[in-house]
C-alpha cells in the first residue's frame, strides 16, 4: 500500500532512490559532530541493504515511496522465515525505523511525518547474557603460546578486555599516553556519546601489557597503544581478525569481544560490587542493562546456595 500524497513535502521526493539515500545517510552518520560508532554504521548500512535487496527480489521499485509499513512487515516476515534470530530481526528493524524517522523525516525533512510511524518495534524475549567460565578464560589466554610479537600483543589486548569490561573500540582506540604502566590506570577512554572516563588494569592484565610494551615499536610519533608489527595502528578489521583466529585456536565458537564485557559485569556483581558502581565501570548511561546483569548474578548465587539450604 502506497503512502498518501500528503505525506510528501514535495511529490518528487517519493521517487528518490533508496540506494542514494542510504549512501548519503552513512556519510551523514560518519560526519556528525559526534560521529556514530563504526559498529553502528555497519549495522545501519547492512540493515538498509537488506531491505532494498528484499524490494528488488519482490520486483518493487527501490525508491523512497516503497518504504511502507507493509513492505517492512513483509521484509521482517521474510527474515523470520529464513531462520534469522529474533534479536537480529529486531536490530535490523530498529535501524530502518531510525533511518525513516531521524534522517528522512527530521533531518532531511522530505516527509510531513515518519513513514514508518505505525510499525511497532520488536522486543525479543530477554535472554541471559552469555559469559565465559573461569576455565574458558584460562583456555583463551593459554592460546597465546607462541613467542611472536602478535601473540604477545594479542594476549595483552585480550587480557585488557577481560580485566576492564570496556567496549571493543574503547580499548582498540586507546592513545599510547592513556596508560600509566606503573599503576595500571587507563585514561582518555572515549565511550558512547564521546564521554571520557577512566579504568584500571588488574595486576595480571598489566603484567601481560608490560610484556607487550617491551616489544612494541618505539617511536614518539605513534599515538595508538595497540600497533601492528610494522608500527601501524591496529585497525577495526585487524581486531576482528584477532577474534576470528582466537575462536579457531581456542575452540570456543561463541567467543566475541563483547563476551568479555558480559563476564566482567557478572563477576563484579557476584563478588559483591554495588550495582551503581558496576554501571559506572561499564559506562552505562542508565541502569537498565546493569539491572539485567544483577538479576542474572542473583540467580547464579541462588543456585550456588541451594545445597546449603536443601532439606536433604
Amino acid at each position: 500500500m502506497r503512502h498518501p500524497s500528503t505525506v510528501w513535502v514535495d511529490p518528487a521526493y517519493a521517487d528518490e532512490p533508496l540506494d542514494r539515500l542510504r549512501r548519503d545517510y552513512i556519510e551523514y552518520l560518519k560526519g556528525r559532530a559526534q560521529p556514530t560508532s563504526p559498529e553502528t554504521v555497519i549495522k545501519y548500512n547492512s540493515s538498509l541493504l537488506s531491505f532494498t535487496r528484499f524490494l528488488e527480489l519482490q520486483g518493487e521499485e527501490q525508491v523512497l515511496a516503497s518504504l511502507t509499513p507493509g513492505a517492512v512487515s513483509s521484509w521482517v516476515n521474510a527474515q523470520r522465515t529464513a531462520g534469522r534470530s529474533e534479536d537480529g530481526v529486531a536490530s535490523r528493524l530498529s535501524a530502518v525505523k531510525v533511518f525513516s524517522s531521524k534522517y528522512i523525516y527530521k533531518h532531511l525533512e522530505l516527509t510531513t511525518r515518519d513513514l514508518l510511524m505505525k510499525v511497532p518495534r520488536i522486543t525479543p524475549p530477554e535472554k541471559p547474557a552469555e559469559i565465559l567460565t573461569e576455565r574458558e578464560i584460562e583456555q583463551v589466554l593459554a592460546c597465546f603460546d607462541r613467542p611472536s610479537y602478535e601473540d604477545i600483543r594479542d594476549r595483552a589486548l585480550v587480557a585488557s578486555y577481560i580485566a576492564t569490561g570496556l567496549r571493543f573500540r574503547e580499548v582498540l582506540d586507546l592513545p599510547f599516553a592513556s596508560l600509566d604502566r606503573i599503576s595500571g590506570e587507563v585514561r582518555f577512554i572515549r565511550g558512547k556519546g564521546n564521554r571520557e572516563r577512566q579504568a584500571r588494569l588488574s595486576p595480571g592484565a598489566l603484567k601481560f601489557v608490560k610484556e607487550y610494551l617491551r616489544l612494541r615499536p618505539a617511536a614518539d610519533s605513534f599515538d595508538r597503544l595497540w600497533l601492528q608489527a610494522d608500527g601501524r595502528s591496529l585497525t577495526y578489521w585487524g581486531g576482528q581478525s584477532i577474534m576470528r583466529r582466537l575462536r579457531a585456536r581456542s575452540g570456543i565458537a561463541r567467543l566475541h569481544w563483547h563476551l568479555f564485557r558480559h563476564g566482567f559485569a557478572q563477576t563484579a556483581l557476584v563478588k559483591g560490587a554495588p550495582a551503581a558502581l558496576v554501571q559506572e565501570m561499564l559506562g552505562h548511561s542508565t541502569n537498565v542493562m546493569t539491572r539485567r546483569y544483577l538479576g542474572q548474578a542473583r540467580q547464579t548465587e541462588a543456585a550456588r546456595q541451594m545445597p546449603k539450604f536443601a532439606p536433604i
